[in-house]
């Protein structure tokens, strides 16, 4: 008689007789007390030989927990199951929980507990809903992500939200950095200060307060593109209205209690800007004001502005414009527009602001001439 942890054993043993080694315990089932106390909790473990000696492979305790030290691989041919069952009937949020718990070793030797997986009764009521829960040691065990029944899936500490059923939310908790990063083996950007170089997209927060910020990069050596937006719409809106509609779409609106509004006239509503700098912007009630590399007006001081913009349109519109006999003194054609700055090589396209200064030196051009006439004209009548 004994309380002695591990006493009152008893044992079966399997011996073979090798050729070479001879005679040796080959495997054995042991049965014996478990735990100190003057109790009648037993646990059973099954041991084999490695070729070292025997080696304890599975234990059950007094409490039904299993201990497996080397593994576990379930096999059938048509389906292979692990069932855990918590057999404690409720109805309450978290209820009917089933862990699968992670452990290692630490020096000292101390154990510890590295991760679970949870799945659990999501909610409190009389249904079947479950969520799945996975926890991570940072220090402690705490919940890194979790998966509702419904197929939202959230990751960091458990937020939710009112306006998903299936999806993802990333809770970056107090961090400001990327909240996503899509990256391919055939990226190689070299612009480590604004991603890993293999990372293609990103998306984080404009600063600690919010807002997003899209990052695309590109490594490509031949083209240019690091960022593209497509849309792809089942039909077309003609309409060229407030209400209109297009198959690419940009909203601006700003905070109003728990909604939203417009922008006002004078706040500005979409900017374009080059490394920081701002370059083309619209205004809410539409104004739109640049900063562009015009050529500028002294680019053009040695054309008729007024003949070179008829040649616009003529070279450009020529099915449209009804031409008259002064039309006979244009003597431009489209090289000149192309070496005046206006129109591409092409023709494909045309310099909006260069295309601009062209109109303002016409405008200036015709003054100086009607100015001239106005002093012709006070000379002969004396007035």
């Amino acid at each position: 008689a004994s309380s002695s942890d591990g006493a009152r054993d008893t044992e079966i043993i399997w011996r073979g007789e090798a050729v070479t080694a001879g005679a040796h315990d080959a495997a054995k089932i042991l049965v014996e007390h478990d735990g100190a106390a003057d109790d009648t909790k037993a646990r059973f473990s099954i041991w084999n030989n490695n070729g070292s000696g025997l080696q304890e492979r599975l234990r059950i305790d007094w409490d039904g927990v299993a201990h497996f030290y080397e593994g576990l691989v379930i096999e059938e041919n048509n389906l292979a199951i692990l069932d855990i069952y918590n057999t404690t009937a409720s109805d309450a949020d978290g209820a009917r929980d089933a862990i699968v718990r992670f452990q290692g070793t630490k020096v000292g030797p101390t154990k510890i507990d590295q991760a679970q997986i949870r799945v659990e009764h999501d909610g409190a009521g009389a249904d079947n809903k479950t969520r799945m829960v996975f926890l991570l040691n940072d220090g402690a065990l705490n919940e890194k992500a979790r998966l509702t029944g419904a197929g939202l899936l959230n990751v960091g500490t458990y937020i939710g939200s009112s306006n998903m059923t299936t999806g993802v939310v990333i809770n970056q908790g107090s961090a400001t950095n990327e909240a996503l990063a899509i990256a391919s083996d055939g990226v190689n950007h070299g612009v480590t200060a604004i991603a890993d170089t293999d990372v293609y997209f990103a998306i984080r927060p404009e600063s600690g307060a919010g807002g997003a910020r899209l990052v695309g990069l590109s490594s490509s050596t031949t083209a240019t593109t690091g960022f593209q937006i497509w849309g792809m719409g089942n039909t077309e809106d003609t309409t060229d209205t407030a209400t209109s509609r297009a198959v690419i779409e940009l909203q601006a609106q700003k905070k109003l209690g728990s909604s939203t509004t417009a922008i006002g006239s004078t706040g500005n509503m979409v900017i374009i800007s080059n490394n920081g700098t701002a370059k083309w912007l619209i205004k809410g009630n539409g104004d739109t004001h640049r900063a562009g590399t015009d050529q500028g007006n002294a680019s053009l001081d040695a054309w008729d502005d007024a003949a070179l913009a008829r040649t616009f349109d003529l070279e450009l519109n020529a099915q449209s414009v009804i031409r008259s006999r002064w039309d006979e003194f244009v003597k431009y054609n489209r090289e000149d527009l192309v070496a005046a700055g206006i129109i591409s090589e092409d023709g494909s396209m045309y310099n909006e602001s260069q295309l601009l200064c062209l109109h303002n030196g016409a405008i200036w051009q015709l003054a100086q001439r009607i100015f001239a006439l106005e002093e012709k004209i006070r000379e002969v009548t004396n007035v």
